[in-house]
């Protein structure tokens, strides 16, 4: 049974930070691994119910949004995408009673770095 194939088809790019290779999803992947749309994930960021992205791309050059902060994309690794995939299913949140405040708690012990 392939790790991925718990994506729902989410697609993965390589980076090389500090000399070594490793996977990361984008939040629109993470969101499609999740069945979610990237702006549900956006909001649980912003809310504290997800860490925000550990990684992102480089911040983007030339013109940008006036007034507004430029970061990078967000990036998620494989670890995390495996730990929030098992979490929504653990705790049902794709379910019409889904334990959210078991979801956070989990989210808050024990998401990988």
């Amino acid at each position: 049974d392939n790790v991925l194939d718990k994506f729902n088809g989410a697609h993965s790019k390589t980076y090389i930070i500090n000399g070594e290779t490793k996977v990361f999803f984008s939040i629109g992947e993470l969101a499609k691994a999740l069945g979610r749309k990237p702006v549900t994930l956006r909001m649980w960021e912003s809310r504290g119910w997800i860490p925000k992205a550990t990684y992102r791309t480089p911040k983007p050059r030339g013109a940008q949004i006036p007034n507004k902060s430029v970061q990078g994309r967000r990036l998620y690794s494989l670890e995390q995408v495996t730990f929030l995939v098992e979490a929504s299913e653990t705790f049902g949140l794709n379910t019409p009673d889904p334990k959210w405040d078991q979801f956070r708690k989990h989210i808050k012990n024990n998401y990988p770095k």
